[in-house]
């Protein structure tokens, strides 16, 4: 015998005449709306299957790739995670803005010993799987051929990320790939150079708080100002500190 599951409305056979859902999870997604506006939630999976089912467009995927090596991550169910301080609330916005309907939520406020952060997830979307496991080899990030994908986008929110403006030494920028091994740092400065012509330096210093070297990547002042010239047109105003 068949009938019609009350949540995706699909059929199904059952085995109990007092049966209502095809299977747990649907049945766990109704006991969640109770009291709540059962049309608009089950709108709200449908619009999210809809979205599941759609390739990223150039922005989103952009976003994604350069805040991997930023202040982005995959965690292990596929969401794509940003976390922020309070003072860049408006630049995680401007990323929302960017990325759309990948967020179906809002951001949640938290406190840790540096202050108040705010972190929003997306929804879990079939890239973000394939991603991690590219990116995520053995459950830590590894830079490899994924970054040749970068473009300009990427390297605008990659640098808005970690990218450090410093006006008393002339106009140089930096990025802090300190956490990437020497061989991880010499594909980065090659990939720049490759592929945006901007020089780059690798810089050796030792971190006493952790006992260990790490490296870091340089701009001069010429080839900070290439940089710059390609992140300007992406910054929004909340950032432009970090390019003039």
């Amino acid at each position: 015998m068949f009938k019609k599951c009350e949540w995706c409305e699909k059929e199904y056979e059952y085995k109990s005449s007092k049966s209502k859902y095809c299977s747990n999870s649907c049945k766990l997604k109704a006991s969640r709306m109770r009291n709540r506006d059962v049309s608009k939630l089950k709108f709200d999976f449908y619009k999210i299957q809809d979205i599941k089912k759609k390739e990223l467009n150039y922005t989103q995927r952009q976003c994604i790739l350069g805040g991997l090596i930023g202040d982005g991550s995959i965690n292990r169910n596929s969401n794509y995670l940003i976390t922020h301080c309070e003072k860049q609330l408006p630049y995680l916005e401007y990323k929302i803005t960017l990325m759309g309907e990948l967020f179906q939520r809002k951001p949640k406020k938290y406190k840790n010993k540096t202050g108040f952060q705010y972190c929003i997830g997306t929804i879990k979307h079939p890239t973000f799987e394939e991603l991690r496991k590219i990116v995520y080899p053995n459950d830590k990030i590894k830079i490899g051929d994924w970054i040749n994908e970068i473009d300009e986008l990427g390297l605008a929110i990659w640098y808005l990320d970690d990218g450090t403006y410093n006006k008393k030494h002339g106009g140089q920028c930096s990025l802090s790939t300190d956490a990437y091994s020497l061989e991880e740092n010499e594909t980065i400065r090659d990939f720049i150079e490759n592929k945006f012509n901007i020089k780059a330096s690798t810089t050796k210093y030792y971190d006493k708080r952790y006992d260990k070297t790490r490296y870091r990547t340089l701009f001069s002042r010429v080839e900070g100002k290439k940089l710059r010239d390609i992140v300007s047109k992406y910054t929004p105003e909340c950032l432009k500190y970090k390019i003039k």
